[in-house]
């Protein structure tokens, strides 16, 4: 199965399906977006928030914020995007289509940490969300 995307590493066992049970390949994010038929509750809304655990690189490649990110732009649709980690430089991302950018902490915590105070970062970091919405003015 050499040369199929998504069939090595984690996708071994796609690739097995495949060369024994006549399966396709289909990314992740395409088949939750077609199953809460995504796009239109995107074309529907004022303001798009979404998030991963950590935007990297890696996010451009198949995670959901790119695939967000590029179903809004359709639209015209602004983005925020919310992660626990942020590894990626801010500018690529508001090059991306992503009007803000959030990390639940302003500081680098332990994942142990972050798992255990989750509900707390998270309530913060819509505290800073909704500041930020009151302190542009936003308008979709």
């Amino acid at each position: 199965m050499d040369g199929i995307p998504g069939a090595g590493a984690a996708g071994g066992l796609g690739a097995g399906l495949m060369a024994f049970l006549d399966a396709g390949m289909k990314g992740g994010f395409d088949m939750v977006a077609g199953i809460i038929d995504l796009e239109k509750e995107i074309a529907e809304a004022d303001l798009i928030i979404t998030g991963e655990g950590k935007i990297d690189p890696q996010t451009w490649y198949g995670k959901a914020i790119a695939g967000v990110a590029e179903i809004a732009d359709k639209y015209g649709k602004p983005v925020i995007a919310v992660a626990a980690v942020i590894d990626q430089e801010e500018e690529l991302l508001y090059n991306k289509g992503i009007r803000a950018v959030f990390s639940i902490s302003e500081e680098t915590l332990p994942v142990q940490e972050s798992i255990r105070n989750a509900s707390e970062l998270l309530t913060q970091t819509g505290e800073r969300i909704g500041n930020w919405i009151k302190k542009e003015k936003f308008q979709s």
